[in-house]
């Protein structure tokens, strides 16, 4: 292949799917680097080292690079373009960061460009807040289908699908964050199958997919709209327009979940509410978490340091289209098989440390269970989780004691003739076929008590028969 300067910077940040050296480069490229950073981390003279070249950004004098990566490893990252030489060739720099980041339950090396690279149109960072804020809200995978991290940037989250699924797809809409997640893919001694477009449109008609994890552009308003990594294209109306693509790919029982943020705009419905109703048209569980909901000025703070007129700017184009605060947070959609969708919003707007992937999974066990194709049967135990009776002026929540909370709403007398009465049954564990309300037909108890799973006040335990 052509080793020309030119062609050894194309190889690590362009992704063509017409030149398949290009992809193969970089992911021999990755291997080697991956073995040689393990051993470099044994000593901390060699670490410092790589930490000082990869994750800071450092000139770093190539004799001590040699000695912590090996020459050969070296030799290759500077023909690839990840060194590049600086004062007369005595010190290199990298290119690319390539940073350890803590995941849920894994450690895993990505790649991505530096902080300081973050203005340009093209710019793919590494996994912030956001992206970890959705690695703890990611449900347990199933083991099996098809997993797609969909608007990849750099490839972490694709990196917590490996192991969980037949196959794993990322996509982008820019080329550069494609050859990233290639990068981070053999970083990590994985691989998967990278494709080029727009959310949905980049995915392929057939296998349907089990599970799509995105964390989008979703920032609203930005004036100067640079920053492809960061800022929604469509603005307020993206939360929705995910939540049809996705309700029009999924495998049936399939889950997607993102990141978003909705605009709560003067004399208009909650847009949470707006978002609930959409996605049970679309035939979709769905639950909202929302994390916070913050006036503009503070919106505008959390994206610019700049308090000039730029963030007049923002703060005035936000205004000016009616919006009086935004919101934040998660979204989890399930597509549904039969029956009426389930939807709820939980606002955790105080500053919690609760994750939510473990019960977020927990809740689409219990609506595999009542989605089956037997239903909830009479043959299945049930017992009552922790929960807590709150009044609410004449209607009455009754919540789940767990970290996610979700409830449901009754008034005194559904409280007194229906809902405690079957709770309390259910104190001890006790088969559907022995729940009895008085004054409540078999169909209606049944009724009563699906819902009760599905919310979580009732857990399956085991089958009685």
């Amino acid at each position: 292949m052509d080793q020309s300067p030119q062609h050894a910077a194309s190889v690590l940040t362009k992704w063509d799917p017409g030149m398949p050296d290009l992809g193969s480069d970089r992911r021999r490229l990755g291997t080697e680097l991956s073995a040689a950073l393990a051993v470099a981390g044994r000593e901390p003279v060699t670490a410092r080292t790589c930490w000082q070249l990869f994750t800071q950004g450092d000139p770093v004098r190539y004799a001590d690079v040699c000695a912590a990566l090996g020459e050969d490893v070296t030799d290759l990252a500077r023909r690839r373009g990840l060194l590049t030489p600086i004062d007369d060739a005595e010190f290199v720099r990298s290119t690319a960061c390539i940073a350890q980041v803590e995941l849920p339950n894994l450690t895993a090396w990505v790649a991505s460009d530096f902080g300081w690279q973050d203005l340009e149109p093209a710019y793919v960072g590494g996994p912030g807040n956001a992206a970890l804020t959705l690695a703890k809200a990611m449900v347990p995978s199933p083991g099996a289908g098809l997993g797609v991290d969909m608007g990849t940037g750099s490839g972490a989250l694709a990196v917590m699908l490996a192991g969980g699924f037949d196959d794993v797809i990322v996509t982008d809409v820019n080329p550069r964050a494609l050859a990233y997640a290639e990068l981070t893919a053999a970083l990590n001694e994985l691989q998967w199958q990278c494709r080029l477009g727009s959310f949905t449109a980049a995915l392929p008609l057939n296998p349907e997919p089990t599970y799509i994890v995105s964390n989008p552009p979703f920032v609203l308003g930005n004036p100067d709209h640079t920053n492809q990594f960061r800022d929604a294209l469509d603005g307020a109306r993206q939360p929705f327009r995910l939540v049809e693509e996705l309700s029009q790919v999924l495998a049936d029982g399939g889950v997607g979940q993102f990141l978003a943020n909705w605009a709560y705009l003067a004399g208009e419905d909650d847009p949470v509410n707006s978002l609930l109703t959409h996605a049970t048209d679309h035939d979709c569980d769905i639950v909202v978490i929302e994390r916070a909901m913050v006036d503009l000025p503070t919106y505008v703070d959390l994206w610019t340091e700049e308090r000039g007129g730029r963030h007049r700017a923002w703060v005035d184009r936000l205004a000016e289209a009616g919006v009086r605060a935004i919101g934040t947070g998660i979204v989890t959609v399930r597509r549904r098989r039969s029956g009426d969708p389930f939807f709820a919003v939980q606002r955790h707007t105080e500053e919690s440390t609760a994750t939510f992937g473990a019960s977020l999974g927990r809740w689409l066990d219990r609506l595999r269970l009542t989605d089956s194709a037997a239903g909830l049967t009479e043959e299945v135990v049930l017992k009552a989780a922790p929960y807590v009776v709150e009044p609410d002026g004449q209607f009455t929540f009754v919540r789940v004691d767990d970290e996610l909370g979700l409830r449901l709403l009754t008034d005194d007398h559904g409280l007194e003739s229906e809902v405690l009465p079957i709770l309390q049954q259910c104190h001890t564990p006790r088969a559907v076929a022995d729940i009895a309300v008085s004054k409540l037909s078999r169909a209606e108890i049944i009724e009563a008590v699906e819902w009760y799973v599905e919310v979580g006040l009732l857990e399956p335990v085991a089958s009685a028969r």
